[in-house]
């Protein structure tokens, strides 16, 4: 006798299939998985540059905090990092680059010294990735197989700042310049920068010359001798071109040879602020300082009070560096995705916001319109006082 299905059975098989389908079909479906967007970072955070290199990199570091705290970039893709010390080796800078492509980073942010911004995209350029860099030397704009240009500074580049610095020593009718410079890519070009600014303009136009002309040893920790040379020049005004240990060599340099108070010597802020941080703010007596940065604003203030508390230390212009060149490129991507190519145009293309600027805008170099800066008088410019106060100009 053959088996038979009740009835009632078969009709709770129909009403339980058909709440299943149900309830397949009603039930909210499952968040997408959204992949982590990969992003590389190279900076010198043990070689001779790592009084900048740290700050910039952790600067860096907070950038990607930040945007993942608030959802992550382009419709929730949280940013995750591949963190690498370069060590300030052009060498180790190259084979980094290599794996940053192995490993697919859509971009890359680092460079804080133009030693290891050159070598990085030598290796970068070629395979069309962005690069947001801290280096000022124009040897770190390389263009890629398609002739555009892939890496952008933050900073500017070296033939910006004699325009600034020059502009406010000729306001002030100094004539006689000495020039210190360190001796590394960054520092060569920016003291050619200058000499040339003298020579084809300043010189010619309003009788600027140079007095002393000095290179130092980017590790060099005692410049008394060197400062002692440049005092019998008598200069009215001093051009630094040296990293910040280096920046923080002179200035000790200056007490030691009873040069106080010494003549306004011109350095980048991030400089400044970078000694001024490390070793105290009145050893940074006389300097000039000048940037995208007043460090009297109160968004700047806000952003080195998080940044203290996240690490330990206070660092402003440095980190400013590297929260904005990782900001640039993070913009870029929310704003277009993953595609490099993409990523280039968005940064080439547009002013970002920045903490740095005073107009709101980073500089950068656009290869349609040329050097993409703030103006002489756009910049902001202050002098360091006996009590270490900043006394914008």
């Amino acid at each position: 006798m053959k088996n038979k299905i009740s009835l009632p059975f078969l009709t709770i098989i129909l009403i339980t299939s058909y709440l299943l389908v149900v309830s397949a079909i009603s039930a909210p479906a499952a968040a997408v998985e959204r992949k982590p967007i990969l992003v590389g970072m190279s900076w010198d955070i043990t070689g001779w540059n790592a009084p900048s290199g740290r700050p910039e990199g952790d600067g860096a570091i907070l950038a990607v905090e930040d945007w993942n705290e608030r959802g992550g970039v382009f419709g929730g893709h949280k940013v995750e990092y591949l963190f690498r010390d370069d060590e300030s080796d052009p060498i180790k800078a190259a084979g980094i680059a290599r794996e940053f492509i192995r490993k697919r980073a859509i971009a890359v942010v680092g460079g804080a010294s133009s030693t290891g911004a050159i070598a990085t995209v030598g290796i970068l350029a070629p395979a069309k990735i962005p690069f947001v860099h801290n280096a000022g030397s124009l040897k770190a704009l390389q263009r890629g197989p398609d002739g555009k240009v892939y890496s952008f500074s933050s900073v500017g580049y070296t033939p910006q700042w004699p325009a600034v610095t020059f502009h406010h020593m000729q306001k002030n009718s100094y004539k006689r310049i000495a020039l210190i410079y360190t001796k590394a890519a960054f520092g060569i070009a920016v003291a050619e920068e200058v000499r040339k600014a003298v020579v084809e303009k300043w010189g010619p136009k309003y009788g600027m010359e140079i007095v002393s002309d000095i290179g130092v040893e980017m590790k060099a920790v005692d410049l008394s001798s060197e400062v002692a040379k440049i005092k019998k020049s008598k200069p009215d005004a001093i051009w630094c071109g040296l990293y910040a240990g280096n920046q923080a060599a002179f200035a000790v340099g200056l007490r030691t040879t009873n040069w106080l108070p010494p003549p306004p010597f011109y350095v980048i802020d991030a400089w400044v602020h970078e000694v001024m941080a490390a070793r105290g703010r009145k050893l940074m007596w006389g300097a000039v300082g000048w940037g995208g940065v007043d460090s009297r604003r109160k968004d700047v203030q806000e952003l080195n009070a998080r940044f203290k508390k996240r690490f330990g230390y206070e660092s402003i212009g440095a980190m400013l560096l590297g929260y904005d060149a990782m900001n640039v490129i993070l913009h870029a991507i929310d704003k277009v995705g993953t595609d490099p190519l993409k990523i280039r145009d968005i940064i080439e293309k547009e002013d970002f916001p920045s903490f740095r600027g005073r107009q709101g805008t980073l500089t950068y170099y656009n290869a349609e319109n040329g050097y993409n800066a703030l103006k002489p008088e756009d910049h902001v410019l202050f002098r360091v006082n006996e009590k270490g106060e900043e006394i914008i100009e």
